[in-house]
């Protein structure tokens, strides 16, 4: 009986032995079970961070190429598109490219011979405006405007001044250039105080006589001038060369210009009224006109060639002789009837005038201000019984 309880204890003790051991394995089992599982939740994990990190670096890089060339296209773009215009390298009178310093300086207005026998007139193609108007005994004059010339024009003949010219310099700030004048002139010179450069006074120097021309046009149809003494005198003179502040120019330019009520007129001849005829012909192949007079075609002396005109006016105005000598007077301030002529085309327009200072402004029946294409203009100015036709 003892025996057979003390077995049974020992095979009781054996039963909880097995039942310890085999928790405590289970308990192994489970924690080193929970322990992989934890190992392979944190290389989940820092296997799902790397992907992550790469994405956002891979991103970035994205963005910092694609911002790139984003920049790099609108650079291109930007240097693609047109400049905004440098008016400090545009000539006022032409709406033309210039060199550095060329728009803010005045221009010189230099008197020009144009009677039958002084023809053809030296270094006018590098005149940028002209104005062309009755002098006495029906002849014309000429005024041509130079502010970007080369040293080696040749300009002239140089001629005496009238006092109407003085009044077509004024309007662009201009220095008159002339060898002497008419009592009219040099009154309205010492009246006005307006800056000149006299051939036969001061200004002598910047002159020489032509002994060709002398020989076979006349001694008074021979006074020359350079390029080279306009530069020096403008970069020299104690006189003011640049345009006074606030001046405005009153001419504006476009490579297409719009002619406003413009009919096709390419051939053309203007009748100043008093005896003076031009004939006006259309080069399309150019886009300038060239003009005859004296039955010759208008040229330069010094090139050979017609001097090229990009854009004409005629002004329509009284005109009437005021002096004994036949010297003429004419109506230029107000308003009057004119005639544009830029491509091949012609339209009526107004001009208007404040003052004598004043230059002169065109405008279309509309109102609309008269655009001129780039290049030379030609004005001329002719009498109620003139016409262009």
């Amino acid at each position: 009986m003892r025996k057979h309880g003390f077995l049974s204890l020992i095979s009781v003790m054996l039963v909880l032995a097995l039942m310890v051991s085999s928790m405590v394995g289970c308990k192994k089992t489970a924690d080193e079970s929970s322990v992989e599982a934890s190992g392979s939740s944190e290389a989940s994990e820092e296997k799902s961070e790397e992907p992550s990190e790469v994405s956002e670096e891979t991103s970035a890089a994205r963005t910092e190429e694609s911002s790139k060339e984003s920049s790099e296209e609108s650079s291109e773009e930007s240097s693609e598109a047109a400049p905004e215009e440098d008016l400090s390298l545009i000539n006022p009178l032409t709406g033309e490219a210039c060199e550095e310093g060329v728009r803010n300086r005045r221009p010189l207005a230099i008197m020009i011979d144009n009677v039958w026998i002084a023809v053809p007139s030296s270094g006018l193609s590098e005149a940028e405006l002209f104005f062309e108007t009755i002098v006495e005994g029906g002849a014309t004059r000429i005024m041509a405007f130079f502010n970007d010339v080369s040293d080696d024009a040749v300009i002239g003949a140089c001629r005496s001044l009238r006092h109407n010219y003085i009044e077509f310099a004024a309007g662009y700030d201009a220095i008159v250039v002339h060898a002497g004048g008419s009592n009219l002139a040099k009154a309205a010179l010492k009246s006005t105080g307006y800056d000149d450069i006299d051939a036969l006074g001061g200004g002598s120097s910047m002159f020489y006589r032509d002994s060709t021309r002398s020989a076979n046009m006349g001694y008074e149809h021979s006074l020359m001038t350079t390029g080279k003494a306009f530069n020096q005198y403008w970069a020299e003179s104690s006189m003011r060369t640049e345009y006074e502040e606030g001046h405005e120019f009153s001419m504006t330019f476009s490579d297409n210009p719009v002619v406003v009520g413009g009919v096709d007129m390419p051939n053309f001849t203007i009748d100043w009224g008093k005896s003076k005829t031009s004939t006006v012909e259309y080069k399309e192949e150019t886009g300038t006109y060239e003009f005859t007079q004296h039955d010759q075609l208008w040229i330069d002396d010094q090139t050979g060639e017609a001097i090229p005109i990009k854009n004409v006016v005629v002004i329509q105005t009284d005109i009437w002789t005021c002096d004994d000598e036949g010297h003429q007077d004419m109506d230029l301030n107000g308003s009057g009837n004119g005639y544009f002529m830029v491509n091949g085309q012609m339209a009526e327009i107004t001009w208007s005038r404040e003052d004598d200072n004043s230059p002169f402004v065109y405008t279309y029946a509309d109102g609309t201000p008269v655009e001129f294409g780039v290049g030379k203009t030609f004005i001329a100015i002719i009498c109620l019984r003139g016409s262009v036709h």
